[in-house]
């Protein structure tokens, strides 16, 4: 769908509730927003070549991730089926994806700024492929 200038792309993603993620595209640059998502449910073989992975066709190959990144991969095995991602889950689909950077934000909000810190640090670990940043309110970003 072109809305103005932007070539949008919108599709369900792994959630409790019904959410959707977007991918955009203008003068080539693209990026993707997958905010509540838990993109290894049901997928136990994630992560895979792509095909069956939520949010896959989404994030691939664009310059920009922006994803969920709620739990440390201890927090979120308590927690499967929340539509919630951990550090090593968004590190892989960005990395499966073929994603240029990933932006990680949808923190669990009883996580401080040390906390988020050493989450965005976990993810850049995890995909040495991918460009790692945290996201924060009000924040621009040039593609």
């Amino acid at each position: 769908m072109l809305i103005g200038g932007l070539e949008v792309t919108a599709a369900e993603v792994i959630h409790p509730g019904p959410t959707v993620g977007y991918r955009v595209r203008e003068s080539g640059a693209t990026m993707a927003y997958i905010p509540d998502h838990e993109p290894a449910l049901g997928n136990p073989a994630f992560p895979d070549g792509g095909a069956w992975t939520s949010g896959h066709e989404l994030a691939s190959a664009v310059d920009l991730l922006v994803h969920d990144v709620q739990y440390f991969p201890e927090e979120r095995a308590a927690r499967v089926g929340w539509g919630h991602s951990s550090t090593l889950e968004a590190a892989a689909l960005a990395e499966q994806a073929g994603a240029r950077r990933l932006s990680c934000f949808h923190h669990d909000p009883g996580h401080d700024d040390a906390t988020i810190d050493r989450l965005v640090g976990e993810v850049a670990a995890a995909a040495p492929g991918v460009e790692v940043s945290g996201a924060s309110e009000g924040q621009t970003i040039s593609l």
